[in-house]
């Protein structure tokens, strides 16, 4: 397959199309179909959303729009975090997106995480990208870690009261 760079709404994907047009990104992982145009389907058309669905991604960009534009620029310019808005983030549930509602995650689905990632990038990329990596810790606490561990670190992140990363 001949290497493809496509240009999403949530951003620029380098990949490759398969013989069957299926997009793939680098690490082999299928999305979706490619049109004829070129455009890629990578999280299905948006009348194959769920009602459900549709109230996330309009939630995350209403919030994007609201909370975090207007400070968006601020915040990069004075380096600040601004965990006010993270906990107000938390609250409706974008803290522990995948996490089971059992230590406090919202119990979504990935989907639905690419839906909020997308619409709280309406209003800072950068939240949005610190929202994903938290999001990523959370997720592997829950799915990896013993009970003790989950029970003991998760309902913090979910809350926003711990604030998690990684470095590669």
């Amino acid at each position: 397959a001949e290497p493809v760079t496509l240009t999403g709404s949530i951003g620029v994907f380098a990949g490759h199309i398969n013989t069957s047009g299926f997009w793939s990104d680098k690490l082999g992982v299928t999305y979706g179909r490619i049109d004829e145009g070129l455009n890629a389907n990578i999280y299905g058309e948006l009348e194959d959303w769920t009602d459900e669905q549709r109230a996330i991604q309009e939630m995350a960009a209403n919030f994007g729009i609201e909370r975090l534009a207007p400070d968006a620029l601020k915040w990069d310019l004075t380096k600040t975090m601004p965990v006010d808005v993270l906990r107000a983030a938390a609250e409706l549930g974008m803290a522990g997106i995948v996490v089971r509602e059992d230590v406090g995650g919202s119990g979504l689905s990935r989907l639905d995480g690419v839906l909020i990632f997308e619409g709280l990038s309406r209003g800072c990329p950068s939240i949005a990208a610190f929202l994903s990596i938290h999001n990523m810790v959370s997720w592997m606490i829950d799915l990896f870690g013993n009970d003790a561990q989950r029970q003991h670190y998760l309902p913090g992140l979910c809350a926003m009261d711990e604030i998690a990363s990684y470095c590669l």
